[in-house]
């Protein structure tokens, strides 16, 4: 057995942000372990056979950190192209840009004055509501109906009325009756809201190639392939799938919180429990590669409607020319489906499905079946912790009991919390965590959780 002061498990944003902070601050008795063979846990990128470059998600870079921003440039200097964002929800024959309650001047008028009137008679959300409810209290039953109810059952897989609201935050637009009628009116579009309005992505090699930068390439206490098997909590050991055990001071977790429990002995059984009513759903990427260019200059686009698999398609060729072999002839769509965790999945019947969708709502055309190139697949369990009203709870006494035993849950699946999991977000989780620990430092970013 060797002894470790600090060990960090996972090479995700959170894991990475933490081993840089560490070797910012000089500390040498650190290892950092990840179970896969590369870094970047949901964040990495993948070339398939034919060339293609493929993100986990839908995956931009921004950021609400002074100091992600100098990290930004220094790991990537000019390797980058910036976009304004042109996202867009693709209705029935219709093109609504994002958001949609702020743009509904773009629906048939019928359709709009549904809206309308919804927000008219809309009585607000009481606090501590559901988010089922804070829907139809805050925007009304026709854009209940037509976008935010339908799209959210299909993005969450969870209901919506078990749901909290502690979690929206800056991630979904609330509009004022005011401001809609005056879109309509005047015909002008809001498309401004959120703070990925502007982004970043790297010129080659996907969203990942940040997360390749992070450390040099090398080093000895970066170890890929290796996976924690067990956590003797008490004990502070972790048991490797190499058969070694490693003693440590203090443990930075970014697996998924229930794995975490699930693997730990001398953990209370009730807290098992706790962690058994943790909920989230699993995504498939279907990435489909096409022998022709295409006009759009559209970066996503979400899709509500039930006739389709998919949540949202991403124009991946959009972001980077680099993200296809031929760029002057090709580009990528990128399709996101979401499932229940329990639920089969067949990765060919979802990619099948998914390009019949595409033809279906005029992304590609019926002729452009033979022009497809690359149909790739991947499937991201606990891609989207669900925020359940009972989730911080849950959460909180979770982190609190393996605090007292040196082990700190991070990230976006270490804290179970999707509003605080963009990658600048979980970058800053490692650092904040870092400083805790070296130097008494805030963590603002996980705030109360701890």
């Amino acid at each position: 057995m060797r002894n470790c002061e600090l060990l960090i498990v996972g090479a995700g944003p959170t894991g990475l942000g933490a081993a840089r902070r560490l070797i910012e601050r000089g500390q040498t008795d650190w290892e950092l372990l990840e179970e896969s063979e590369h870094v970047g846990g949901q964040s990495a990128s993948f070339v398939d056979d034919a060339g293609f470059t493929w993100d986990v998600g839908g995956h931009v870079l921004f950021s609400r950190y002074d100091r992600f921003t100098r990290l930004l440039d220094e790991l990537l200097g000019d390797d980058y192209f910036t976009h304004q964002r042109q996202a867009w929800i693709r209705m029935p024959n219709v093109w609504v840009p994002y958001p949609f309650q702020n743009n509904i001047r773009h629906l048939p008028r019928a359709t709009a004055w549904e809206c309308i009137e919804g927000l008219l008679d809309a009585k607000g959300a009481e606090s501590g509501t559901d988010f089922l409810s804070w829907i139809r209290g805050t925007l009304g039953a026709g854009i209940a109906r037509h976008f935010m109810v339908p799209y959210n059952e299909k993005l969450w897989r969870h209901p919506l009325d078990e749901m909290s609201t502690v979690w929206l935050g800056n991630m979904v637009s609330s509009v004022d009756c005011r401001s809609v009628l005056h879109n309509l009116v005047m015909g002008e579009d809001e498309t401004s809201f959120g703070q990925n309005a502007t982004f970043k992505y790297p010129a080659s090699g996907g969203t990942g190639e940040l997360f390749r930068r992070f450390l040099r390439d090398g080093d000895q206490r970066v170890r890929t392939g290796v996976s924690v098997v067990e956590i003797d909590a008490p004990g502070r050991i972790a048991r490797l799938s190499d058969g070694s055990a490693v003693a440590f001071g203090d443990l930075i977790s970014t697996m998924p919180l229930p794995h975490l429990v699930r693997m730990s002995i001398g953990v209370p059984e009730r807290l098992r429990s706790v962690a058994d009513g943790l909920v989230s759903n699993t995504v498939v990427i279907v990435g489909v590669g096409v022998d022709r260019p295409t006009d759009s200059s559209r970066s996503w686009i979400y899709t509500p409607s039930a006739d389709v698999p998919f949540y949202r398609v991403t124009y991946l060729s959009n972001y980077s020319a680099n993200n296809v072999p031929c760029p002057d002839r090709q580009h990528s769509l990128m399709c996101e489906v979401a499932f229940r965790p329990t639920d089969s999945i067949d990765q060919d019947v979802v990619a099948r499905e998914t390009v019949d969708g595409l033809i279906a709502l005029g992304f590609l055309g019926e002729d452009d079946r033979p022009q497809i190139a690359s149909l790739w697949t991947l499937v991201a369990p606990m891609a989207y912790p669900v925020p359940t009203r009972d989730r911080d709870d849950r959460v909180r006494e979770l982190l609190r009991h393996y605090r007292q035993h040196g082990i700190h849950s991070r990230g976006r699946s270490g804290t179970w919390r999707y509003e605080t999991g963009s990658m600048d977000q979980c970058v800053m989780q490692g650092i904040e965590l870092v400083d805790r620990l070296l130097g008494g430092e805030p963590e603002t970013t996980v705030g109360e959780l701890v």
